[in-house]
């Protein structure tokens, strides 16, 4: 179904030509969207490959106020946490920069180009730690280097399409969990001693709508009819109150027989039912 098939479905259920008001008829088919989502979810699976282990890695070191460290490398990216007031300078193959931090600990993440050296400088005492360089890199962002801290983190956002909600814990190719690992407010933490496939199961939110006539509305399987009830439900709802109930009366009892004789075959297998991932 298209959102102009939407359209004139709704304008006939009201025994109209057309729907004129077009922001009402978005805004209700926007919550009838979520709606059914929310009673006939749709589900997809998440998966990543663990992120590079480090080449090079020092747990800790503490700066002498007035001096100067160096740690060398040959190295893509880098990620450390300080504690303290001071700055470091990164001194590459193309550039320079030079970097502040202050009193609070603080994360430190940069991409780096070949042989180089960080300079670690100020006139005060201050701690580095987890500090970690990489020889691979697996995204554009700073936030795809790792932080060397325990666990690396993932954004669910990077890896997967219309994420809403976790619906599982982290678990490896075999589905079994991967002990210490969590997935929680769109973030997947997961054991820096842990390598291989990472699969995590979601929970999907309708795409956004944006009023073109011709936008394919993606609804769970055997849905397609109830979406025009309950937008008209919707629509009338301020204007005429007993056609709107009549309307949800008719959705409630369709999506109650969707929910009785349309039941999801289980096995051991992801199926992916809507085509789309």
């Amino acid at each position: 179904m298209i959102y102009n098939d939407l359209s004139t479905e709704v304008a006939s259920l009201g025994f109209e030509s057309a729907i004129e008001a077009n922001d009402a008829l978005l805004s209700a088919a926007e919550r009838a969207m979520k709606m059914i989502y929310t009673e006939r979810p749709v589900f997809g699976v998440a998966e990543i490959y663990k992120a590079p282990v480090p080449s090079v890695k020092i747990k800790s070191f503490s700066h002498v106020g007035g001096k100067c460290e160096v740690v060398p490398f040959n190295s893509r990216a880098y990620s450390f946490k300080t504690s303290g007031i001071g700055y470091f300078k990164v001194v590459d193959e193309k550039e320079e920069t030079t970097l502040s931090f202050s009193r609070e600990a603080k994360l430190h993440r940069g991409f780096v180009h070949g042989v180089g050296r960080i300079e670690f400088s100020g006139e005060y005492a201050y701690s580095v730690y987890d500090f970690s360089f990489y020889d691979e890199i697996f995204g554009p962002d700073t936030e795809d280097i790792p932080v060397s801290d325990g666990y690396t983190e993932y954004d669910a956002q990077k890896y997967t399409e219309n994420f809403m909600a976790f619906t599982s814990v982290p678990k490896d190719e075999y589905g079994n969990t991967i002990e210490g690992a969590s997935a929680f407010a769109g973030k997947i933490r997961i054991p820096a001693a842990y390598s291989g496939k990472i699969r995590v199961e979601y929970k999907k939110s309708p795409e956004k709508l944006s009023g073109n006539p011709d936008q394919e509305l993606l609804l769970p399987d055997g849905c397609e009819h109830l979406l025009p009830l309950l937008v008209a439900a919707y629509i009338w709802l301020d204007d005429d109150a007993e056609k709107a109930q009549y309307y949800m009366a008719l959705y409630r009892e369709a999506m109650a027989a969707v929910k009785f004789y349309d039941r999801t075959m289980a096995d051991s297998t992801y199926r992916d039912v809507n085509g789309w991932a």
